[in-house]
Parts: structure tokens; C-alpha cells; sequence
């Protein structure tokens, strides 16, 4: 396996930042997601699409694990445990206020940086599958 750049270095630092065990730094990681997603856009040409993928791969897991907890909490369908998992501590968990607030912007600047075929590329939305009831519930 060859070793990683130094920017490569950096971006899987800034990745595994949103990981559950980091949750209490996600309103100080969310920000430099959303900066750093924002110059890989303006270096296409030179891959930064391919670059940000691992960023936007946990900023996505990171928001639809948030919701989906937020969701089931709401109607009392999740349990505790569901809940730890999904890095949530209590009703609205760490998404809710600033953290969800920012994990927001930076989806968008995801968005509007890459543009959404790069970042359905590695956030599909499974509408087939949702339609014909194959998808993960």
C-alpha cells in the first residue's frame, strides 16, 4: 500500500474527526469540512473531487446517522442503545443547535463546491430502491 500524501494525510485526519468518538469537536471539525470541500471544488481538475470523497462519505453518514436517531427518539421507537450509536445524548443529540447547523453547511458547500453529481456519486439517494421497496429501511 503506498503511503499517503500529505494532503491525503490531512483530509483522513479531518474525516475521522466526525466520527462518534470525536462528537464533543464536531462543531469546530463541520467548519474546515466545509472549507476544505470547498477548495477541493476549485481543484478539480487535479482530483479534488476524488479527494473529498472520504469527507463527504462521513459527513454523510454523520448527518443521516443524526437524523435518523433524532427521528426515531421522537417517536420513541429508538432505543438507548440506537441512540449511543448514532453519537446522540439525548432528545436532538449533538446534531441538534450548532452541530447540526453546521454539518448542514457544510453538506451545502459539498453541493454547491463539487456540484451534485460528485457528491451523489458518493451519497446516492436510492430513489429506485425506495420506490420498489428494496432499500434499507
Amino acid at each position: 500500500q503506498a503511503a499517503l500524501s500529505p494532503l491525503e494525510s490531512v483530509l483522513a485526519a479531518v474525516a475521522s474527526a466526525l466520527g462518534a468518538r470525536y462528537q464533543e469537536a464536531w462543531p469546530l471539525a463541520l467548519p474546515v469540512v466545509g472549507e476544505l470541500v470547498e477548495v477541493l471544488g476549485e481543484h478539480e481538475a487535479q482530483g479534488g473531487t476524488q479527494l473529498a470523497a472520504p469527507l463527504i462519505e462521513a459527513l454523510g453518514t454523520l448527518v443521516a446517522g443524526g437524523e435518523d436517531a433524532a427521528e426515531d427518539a421522537a417517536a420513541g421507537t429508538g432505543s438507548a442503545a440506537a441512540a449511543a450509536t448514532a453519537g446522540m445524548d439525548g432528545p436532538g443529540g449533538p446534531l441538534a443547535g450548532s452541530a447540526g447547523a453546521a454539518a448542514h453547511a457544510a453538506l451545502g458547500s459539498a453541493l454547491r463546491s463539487l456540484g451534485a453529481p460528485a457528491v451523489l456519486a458518493v451519497l446516492p439517494l436510492n430513489i429506485r430502491e425506495g420506490i420498489d421497496g428494496s432499500a434499507e429501511p
